[in-house]
């Protein structure tokens, strides 16, 4: 009994340093493992903190270069204005000068033509000397077109007397044709009848034709402007409103609408800022009577 209790204890106590040594073992193999982990992440925060400060000194050699660029750039650009005013004061200068020799020049050629110049007299005379002039042009050609005129009427009754002429020819045949047609018989009447209603579809066309000549050259008679005849417009005509105060004119006058000459100018134009019509004229109009602009609105002007 005594024999196997010792072998027991020394097996227990085998088997305890058995435990033992392989409990320090791990425990050595953990802190190794700690060990290699703690160099390696240090190793690695070594690497990182040199590439930082590596980019830092990249940036800050960046920063340094832009700040060299900026100045260059700044100093190019203060050179370049210098440059700019020298060259603009030059320019100044120059315009200077050549105004100043060109109201030199002008005054010179202004006291020449002064030198040259004819006296009043004699421009007034030769003023007279063309009104005169032209106001016989206008007499010669009014006496021109009253005799082209008066050749026209006359050309113009004359074809007027040959259509009636026509015209009378034309009813007597017809009368004549009718007595035939009634003494002839069928065989001969066809033919007889065929030739005259020829002649009439002739005389017909013949009078178409002269009416239209002649229409025509009425049209242009009438519609022909008289040079000897005055232009007048409705500043000739006088007072036509009433208002002796306000004298009209061809436009409107100073105080009415241009349109209906009749009611004040109280409406403004926009954007053209003509005001020349009233409320009522205003309404019925898109573009502007005076200059022919589009509206886009009008605007009653009230003065206080």
């Amino acid at each position: 009994m005594l024999a196997a209790e010792k072998v027991r204890r020394a097996a227990a106590a085998a088997a305890l340093e058995e435990n033992r040594r392989r409990i320090a073992s791990e425990t050595a193999a953990k802190l190794a493992a700690e060990q290699a982990a703690a160099e390696a992440a240090l190793v690695l925060v070594r690497e990182k903190a040199a590439l930082a400060e590596a980019a830092e000194r990249v940036e800050s050699q960046k920063a340094l270069a832009a700040r060299k660029a900026a100045a260059a750039e700044q100093a190019q650009r203060a050179e370049e204005a210098k440059r700019a005013k020298g060259a603009e004061a030059e320019a100044k200068q120059r315009a200077k000068q050549k105004d100043a020799a060109d109201a030199k020049k002008a005054a010179k050629q202004e006291k020449k033509v002064r030198k040259k110049a004819p006296s009043a007299f004699q421009l007034q005379h030769e003023q007279e000397e063309r009104a005169r002039e032209e106001q016989r042009a206008e007499e010669l050609r009014a006496k021109e077109l009253a005799a082209e005129q008066e050749r026209q009427r006359d050309a113009l009754r004359a074809e007027r007397r040959a259509v009636e002429l026509m015209a009378a020819e034309r009813e007597s045949a017809e009368l004549t044709r009718g007595g035939l047609s009634r003494s002839s018989s069928e065989v001969t009447a066809s033919p007889a009848l065929a030739q005259p209603d020829s002649a009439g579809r002739s005389q017909d066309s013949l009078v178409g034709e002269a009416t239209l000549r002649g229409a025509m050259r009425s049209v242009s008679i009438s519609e022909a402007p008289s040079s000897a005849q005055q232009v007048l417009t409705l500043a000739n005509a006088g007072d036509i409103t009433g208002r002796n105060g306000a004298p009209e004119s061809s436009i409107g006058g100073e105080t009415t609408c241009i349109v209906c000459m009749a009611a004040p100018k109280t409406h403004l134009a926009v954007p053209c800022a003509h005001q020349c019509a009233c409320g009522a004229c205003a309404a019925q109009m898109q573009l502007c009577p005076y200059c022919r602009a589009p509206v886009q609105a009008w605007f009653q002007v009230r003065v206080v």
